[in-house]
């Protein structure tokens, strides 16, 4: 196989990875749901969520259930055809953990959204969970993309 037709195949890997992980937030926005504390008369917020985004929840997470489902079939039928059962089977594996992370994405969102009247998890959502969920995301593209070069190598 040439360079080029590989590299596609690897743009084409990192877009569904990105895809999932994209539609793991929506689900997890949605799932987690508004974190202000009930009886907070005038909340102050850190970060304010969007307001579309706090009126219409369960539209996001329909989406990204949508997005999920697109990119795991995709998954299946464009980039893993090819390869063999052992690594069709890591990178499925791969590609759920981008689920997971899209959904840790989505608690750190919900953390930082928080309205409180004192002190909240922000400044340890934005010390640890920040830095923890980009890590994530950057090794499970990095292994995506190394699981479809390594195989469609041999």
């Amino acid at each position: 196989m040439d360079s080029g037709r590989r590299s596609g195949w690897r743009v084409a890997g990192a877009a569904l990875s990105l895809v999932v992980v994209f539609g793991g937030i929506g689900v997890g926005w949605w799932l987690i749901g508004d974190l202000t504390e009930t009886g907070v008369v005038d909340p102050s917020y850190v970060v304010r969520a969007p307001e579309w985004a706090d009126q219409h929840p369960r539209r996001i997470g329909l989406v990204g259930c949508l997005l999920i489902a697109v990119g795991l079939v995709a998954n299946r039928f464009l980039v893993t055809r090819r390869l063999e059962r052992s690594a069709q089977t890591r990178l499925l594996v791969v590609r759920l953990l981008c689920v997971v992370d899209g959904l840790f994405i989505g608690l750190v969102l919900r953390l930082l959204t928080i309205g409180t009247d004192y002190a909240s998890f922000i400044g340890l959502t934005i010390f640890l969970g920040v830095p923890l969920a980009l890590i994530l995301t950057v090794v499970l593209f990095v292994v995506g993309d190394r699981l479809i070069g390594s195989a469609q190598q041999r």
